[in-house]
């Protein structure tokens, strides 16, 4: 019955969000699970939902796209599973399609799931939704590989820093999920717009400009969307309404930019959001170092050395090589092949084969009932 009224839920009127994106329920606040692969996105929206899954495909791809509605302490939701993304700077399908549904539900909650232990590889694209004013919720997922690393995250201080709810999860055993739950539910948005990276003035001064063209989008994502023109082709941002007027004030914009520096734009941009996350994690992370170290471990550490490497390398190939192939290999262990083992069974087979065809003679008779038989005929019988 449960199955039943879920995908009754489903059937109910849909929104397709600006004539292409996938048709979602327009009774339900949204929950759009964002986040790189292999993360815990999944797994998490199994625990959190633990509902009647449909899976579509964006139209006209075959990208896959997992939805379900499910009810959070009384509240319903329709919880969304992107593909995974590593920047709303797009470059497959799969982050297009994720970049147009974020961006086509600004008003609605975003949950970042990240691998806890690589935050700082991770943490860029955080920054990117908070830059663009969603209301962001961050799970750190996988915590229980945290201890394997000997590394620990100050929760509360990163929360602080990034001023946003920060969960952590373990999404495969429901670890943190009621937490998260709870999160959702009291999630309140700061009034005022989070600006928490801050460029160069040169760069700062062309956001400006691009904010001020006539730009028909949400006013809470101006900036946002100004980063992506001047780091990626209007064309590529297809849920941006442009003309070709608007499209060479851009590209004015972007070649002044360019001209001002030896390094293209997106790289300048790129860098300062990765400065910026390694300077959180700076104050957030810790890694513990063991004080035992495994003799494995030492080895790793003498082999990756240039100065212990080298010759260790030039050691193996001596003795590996020269020594147990080719001196032991090709010299003793033939010799006693052929020399001992080979010679003492070919010995032994040509033994019991002479044995076997051999005849004895013997002059003297056997007396058989009435007549008398050789004893040659009689050894042969």
């Amino acid at each position: 019955m449960k199955i039943i009224e879920r995908m009754k839920n489903i059937n109910s009127t849909k929104d397709c969000c600006h004539d292409e994106n996938v048709c979602l329920s327009k009774e339900y606040n949204k929950i759009i699970l964002v986040g790189s692969p292999n993360v815990g996105k999944s797994a998490l929206f199994n625990a959190l939902t633990d509902s009647y899954v449909t899976v579509s495909n964006y139209p006209g791809t075959t990208v896959g796209i997992a939805k379900t509605t499910t009810s959070i302490e009384g509240k319903n939701y329709e919880v969304i599973d992107t593909p995974g993304m590593y920047s709303l700077l797009s470059i497959t399908e799969e982050e297009k399609i994720s970049r147009k549904i974020v961006f086509s539900y600004a008003k609605d909650i975003i949950i970042h799931v990240v691998d806890a232990k690589n935050i700082e590889r991770m943490l860029p694209l955080t920054l990117q939704l908070i830059e663009a004013n969603f209301s962001v919720i961050l799970v750190l997922n996988l915590m229980d590989e945290l201890d394997k690393y000997k590394i620990k995250i100050n929760i509360e201080k990163l929360g602080k820093k990034l001023k946003i709810p920060v969960i952590p999860t373990i999404a495969t055993k429901e670890v943190g999920v009621n937490e998260l739950k709870t999160a959702i539910n009291t999630y309140r948005k700061l009034p005022q717009k989070q600006i928490l990276l801050t460029y160069s003035a040169r760069i700062e001064k062309k956001i400006e400009e691009v904010i001020k063209l006539p730009l028909k989008y949400h006013q809470q994502s101006l900036r946002s969307i100004a980063l992506l023109l001047l780091q990626d082709e209007t064309t590529e941002i297809e849920f941006i309404p442009v003309t070709k007027t608007f499209t060479s004030k851009i590209n004015i914009i972007k070649t002044d930019v360019e001209n001002g520096k030896s390094y293209p734009f997106l790289y300048e941009i790129a860098l300062a959001r990765q400065q910026r996350a390694t300077e959180i994690t700076s104050h957030t992370l810790s890694q513990q170092n063991s004080k035992k170290t495994s003799i494995v471990d030492e080895l790793n550490e003498l082999m990756i050395n240039p100065w212990t490497g080298i010759p260790i390398l030039i050691v193996v190939i001596y003795i590996g090589l020269y020594q147990i192939v080719g001196k032991f290999g090709a010299g003793y262990a033939v010799d006693f092949i052929e020399n001992i083992i080979y010679e003492t069974t070919h010995e032994l087979t040509l033994g019991v084969s002479y044995q076997s065809n051999s005849v004895a003679v013997c002059p003297a008779t056997i007396e058989a009932g009435s007549a008398s038989i050789p004893r040659a005929y009689a050894s042969g019988i």
